[in-house]
């Protein structure tokens, strides 16, 4: 797998016309295979092979998007995939370079308590929001949830039917039912909008994932 600092190299080769598109393209093919998709090298690997369709298509420009990537090369964002199915169940991360980075998470701490766990931070480290919320598993039976369903909830808080601490007491009630656990991510992420409302920002990267259970 190559190192964040042989990416960076590659990119800065690139941007100044030292290997051409092509090379880069089979340079990161190559490298993609032995990387993680979790891992921040992964995002500047996926624009290089990427790097061939039209421009139209592409929401930036490729030195552009590269510009972002080496940022997150360079200053690092929380992987929570890789303690997922260990310490962490579930989580939904969402960033952008010079903005913020905000991380919802289902985690098992070192006591084995299971809580809800909401990070908020600026791209310099500075932390804007932390909280830690119980989160036990309840017993209680009933059929899956999906995604949709979240969807649907979501449209009757934003239509006026149901009030924000209703709408965030429904997702926190099914956060602790294993039969919601294919909409986790999706609970998360409703869960971050409502605890920051005031706080949205239109995030370049997103993530999530759930374990097995």
């Amino acid at each position: 797998m190559a190192t964040r600092e042989e990416i960076i190299e590659i990119i800065d080769a690139f941007l100044e016309n030292r290997i051409t598109q092509r090379e880069a393209y089979d340079w990161a093919s190559e490298e993609l295979h032995k990387t993680p998709y979790c891992e921040d090298s992964a995002g500047a690997l996926f624009t290089f092979v990427g790097s061939y369709v039209s421009e139209e298509v592409m929401e930036r420009p490729l030195k552009e998007q590269l510009l972002l990537d080496k940022e997150v090369l360079i200053h690092g964002v929380p992987c929570p995939h890789n303690e997922l199915g260990k310490t962490v169940e579930a989580y939904w991360q969402a960033f952008t370079p010079w903005e913020k980075i905000v991380l919802c998470q289902i985690k098992i701490t070192e006591s084995g308590e299971r809580v809800l766990e909401l990070m908020e931070e600026t791209w310099g480290g500075d932390q804007l929001f932390h909280e830690h919320v119980p989160l036990p598993i309840k017993n209680e039976q009933g059929p899956p949830l999906t995604q949709e369903e979240v969807w649907e909830k979501r449209d009757t808080y934003w239509s006026g039917d149901i009030t924000a601490e209703e709408f965030l007491q429904w997702v926190i009630d099914h956060l602790q039912r294993k039969s919601a656990v294919k909409a986790y991510r999706a609970l998360l992420l409703m869960y971050w909008r409502l605890r920051r409302q005031d706080e949205s920002f239109a995030p370049e990267y997103i993530e999530g994932e759930t374990a097995e259970m």
